[in-house]
């Protein structure tokens, strides 16, 4: 059956046969085994974003209590747009800095799954540093 599903979380396993599997903490499905490692990879991109997948699952067990995902037919990334942040000069020169750095983080760690979920907070702080002197030479 095809479901459309949001990865919450995953870990990867072990079976008893020794093959490795990932399994996906899904928003309508519960907890889901993939075995297709191509599968996997592609849907540990979507984890904890609003990101969304079309899947094929087969069900299988007592009351289909095992469920394993074996395709991806699509993925639909969240476009929600990223409010700006508005602060004045004196704000940010008295302790804005750092607010605006955490906002920054928040939306390029949400907003980014391109990113893998975030950006090095090194190279925030260098972009940072340099507005701030921009700022500080008006």
């Amino acid at each position: 059956m095809k479901q459309i599903i949001k990865v919450k979380n995953f870990e990867d396993k072990v079976s008893k046969n020794g093959k490795p599997y990932t399994r996906f903490n899904t928003d309508v499905l519960g907890w889901c085994s993939c075995f297709e490692s191509a599968v996997s990879e592609e849907l540990k991109k979507l984890s904890g974003t609003s990101s969304s997948a079309e899947v094929e699952i087969i069900a299988t067990g007592e009351n289909d209590k095992f469920k394993n995902i074996r395709q991806i037919w699509n993925i639909t990334e969240d476009k929600t747009p990223v409010a700006p942040v508005v602060m004045s000069e004196a704000e940010f020169k008295n302790g804005g800095k750092e607010d605006l750095q955490r906002s920054i983080e928040r939306q390029v760690c949400v907003k980014s799954p391109a990113l893998n979920g975030c950006a090095t907070k090194e190279g925030l702080e260098s972009t940072l540093d340099l507005l701030y002197s921009w700022i500080n030479k008006k």
